[in-house]
């Protein structure tokens, strides 16, 4: 049922956005029905089991927003562009740095 609202949020974001800011508006509505989905499992498994969810993927969800909105904004600024490429790729090494040292161990 979480999946049906998720694509239902997704249709009407989408069908709302296009006309302002096309394509984009696709990334846009994606973003925001994956975590209105999140948070619908979260809190009909949370009356199941109980569970913590890492601060870690929080800031995970709130950066990933904050990229899929500064590309649309900075989409004709290539310095702004480019800083934002490097700031993700700190930012994927810093989250993943255990399993990346891991897999350069071997």
């Amino acid at each position: 049922m979480t999946t049906v609202i998720g694509a239902i949020v997704n249709l009407a974001i989408d069908l709302a956005l296009i006309r302002f800011i096309g394509l984009y508006a696709a990334a846009v509505s994606t973003l925001v029905a994956n975590l209105v989905t999140v948070i619908l499992r979260q809190y009909r498994l949370r009356k199941v089991v109980r569970f913590r969810m890492e601060t870690r993927a929080h800031w995970c969800v709130l950066l990933y927003g904050y990229f899929i909105v500064s590309f649309y904004l900075y989409r004709n600024n290539i310095i702004l562009e480019w800083g934002n490429l490097l700031f993700a790729v700190i930012l994927f090494i810093a989250i993943n740095y255990r399993l990346i040292r891991s897999f350069l161990k071997r």
